[in-house]
């Protein structure tokens, strides 16, 4: 398991293959609640991690989680005061403001007349933390918030398809979610109803999780609930297998037997999946015997498996998935280091990485973490480009790849003690941030259990591994200097306060009201070709628009 914050822009070098198609384009209505019946526009958004706050205050204490005018008592800091927008590098939520004006921002700048996005990725966590006493959450609260939320969503893209995944804060209390059905798995069926397919509803009750087909016979979305495999959530087993029919099954294993089911019929079908969910799938938030089923699970559906999307860390990443036989050899060869930090981190990550010449890729796979809207560092969202040439669409073939499945039903793996996450993800200054690769198990002594043999369904021409129909081209990343528009709107409300009059204070709140927030180019992985195509026709090329002419360009990359 490796990491790489967002300002390894080489990550792109991880889809070098597959950052050029040829495509026209057309721009189509996309239907209420459904899938997309028409060519698509080969363009989609990843939102994650709202978190709307309607206790927020501006001028507030930050340290008072930006609720009260009085810091909480003992902190050095108490002077610090809540921006308009939010406040980065704190504890804080998100105002109502900022959610509403970021997807404002995106349905002015990313859809429109020339072009638009076929579908949204919605990864949870749309209710505030439970960061105050004073204000305790409710059940009531956390509805009703994820109720404004899928509200903005559908003004900001009307008729654009959505797919929404519960996140650990969309549950109370925070982290513990029982086995389904429950008041909760039935509540989100209400507020989703038009975005769950009305034949996933008894499936979404049972577990939280549900299948969405985006392009007939073509793509599907699989959303997942992920709570059954965070391990901070003591309300269940952890992914324990069990026989008999006088035993409860775990609600993680139902669904990981569930994903398995749905991906060998999509495999029949001859579509691709994208996976999603909130918490992403690192030895360090699953429960040992979930992240290693799981792991196995997208491994052995490589072929049709596109990509996996997740939210919950408020930080842009991406991490390898690795086959145990990679995972134990890299083990066995690795060399001792000892830097702290980041830097040490990644030498001791990359350390391990096989010369170009013997690498297996059936034996890997990636998944992506986006940023959140949240500023616990700065807004940001996703926009990923895919390929829509038809003519090129991938057929899966049977295969002859096989690994082994120790059949070890009764028995509960003990959890990686190295690894101590706490409850709030991405708090700053709280949570920790290893996420250590699994250690390799000690052999044990005692009755051998026989190894099932089971295809590996991994092929160097699907989609997930070469361009083609519904390939990943890349995507562009945009952020929002929160500091710089909440000075903006400071100068605007401190403007002639000399004069002091309530006329000039209500005029100068209502010209702060109407101040837009401004989403800028962070960085994109795309090479300069696809990047600039819109501005060199003579580039020769015609696919989806990796960035649009809308939106706003920065100085500099980062900017």
């Amino acid at each position: 398991m490796r990491s790489c914050t967002s300002a390894l822009v080489a990550w792109a070098a991880v889809l070098a293959h597959a950052l050029l198609v040829s495509a026209s384009q057309t721009v189509f209505s996309a239907p209420s609640n459904a899938s997309i019946e028409r060519k698509p526009f080969g363009r989609f958004l990843h939102i994650t991690d709202l978190h709307p706050d309607p206790h927020y205050k501006h001028a507030s204490a930050v340290h008072a989680a930006c609720h009260h005018t009085k810091p909480k008592k003992h902190k050095a800091d108490g002077k610090q005061r809540a921006g308009w927008f939010g406040t980065a590098l704190s504890d804080c939520d998100s105002p109502p403001r900022l959610v509403e004006s970021s997807l404002q921002w995106a349905a002015n700048n990313l859809v429109g007349k020339d072009g638009g996005i076929d579908f949204v990725i919605w990864t949870g966590d749309s209710a505030r933390h439970d960061n105050d006493d004073k204000l305790p959450r409710s059940s009531k609260e956390i509805f009703e918030l994820n109720r404004w939320t899928l509200d903005q969503l559908e003004r900001a893209f009307p008729g654009v398809p959505l797919v929404p995944s519960v996140g650990n804060n969309d549950i109370f209390p925070h982290n513990i979610l029982f086995p389904g059905p429950n008041a909760v798995t039935k509540e989100y069926v209400q507020i989703w109803q038009d975005h769950v397919p009305e034949y996933e509803f008894h499936t979404f009750e049972q577990g939280g999780y549900y299948v969405k087909e985006l392009l007939p016979n073509r793509l599907a979305a699989m959303s997942l609930n992920t709570l059954y495999f965070y391990d901070n959530n003591k309300a269940v087993d952890g992914c324990v297998r069990t026989r008999g029919k006088h035993k409860d099954v775990d609600p993680g294993t139902a669904q990981l037997d569930w994903l398995e089911v749905q991906l060998d019929l999509f495999r029949q079908r001859g579509m691709q999946v994208h996976l999603l969910g909130h918490v992403p799938p690192t030895a360090g938030n699953y429960f040992a015997r979930c992240y290693k089923r799981y792991t196995d699970i997208v491994l052995r559906f490589q072929d049709t498996i596109v990509a996996q999307h997740f939210g919950h860390m408020n930080t842009d990443a991406f991490f390898i998935q690795e086959d145990q036989e990679a995972v134990y050899t890299a083990a066995h060869n690795d060399a001792e280091v000892l830097q702290e930090g980041l830097p040490g981190d990644l030498r001791q990550d990359y350390s391990t990485l096989p010369g170009k010449g013997r690498t297996d890729e059936d034996l890997y796979s990636v998944f992506f973490i986006a940023p959140s809207i949240i500023p616990t560092y700065y807004p940001s969202m996703r926009l990923w480009t895919y390929n829509t040439t038809e003519s090129a669409r991938y057929t899966a073939t049977t295969t002859t790849n096989t690994t082994q499945d120790d059949d070890d039903t009764d028995e509960v793996e003990q959890e990686d003690d190295d690894v101590d996450l706490d409850d709030d993800e991405g708090m700053v200054g709280v949570r920790s941030r290893h996420h250590h690769r699994p250690v390799p198990p000690k052999k044990r002594k005692g009755k051998k259990h026989k190894k099932r043999r089971r295809a590996r369904h991994a092929s160097a021409a699907s989609p997930s591994r070469t361009n083609t129909y519904l390939s990943l081209l890349g995507y562009s990343q945009w952020v929002m200097d929160i500091d710089a528009q909440n000075d903006a709107v400071e100068r605007i409300l401190h403007r002639d306060t000399l004069k002091k009059h309530d006329d000039d204070d209500e005029k100068r709140r209502k010209e702060a009201e109407a101040v837009e927030v401004d989403y800028r180019l962070e960085y994109a992985t795309y090479p300069g070709s696809v990047l600039w195509a819109a501005f060199h026709p003579e580039s020769g090329y015609t696919g989806p628009e990796a960035v649009p002419k809308r939106a706003s360009w920065p100085s500099r990359c980062g900017a």
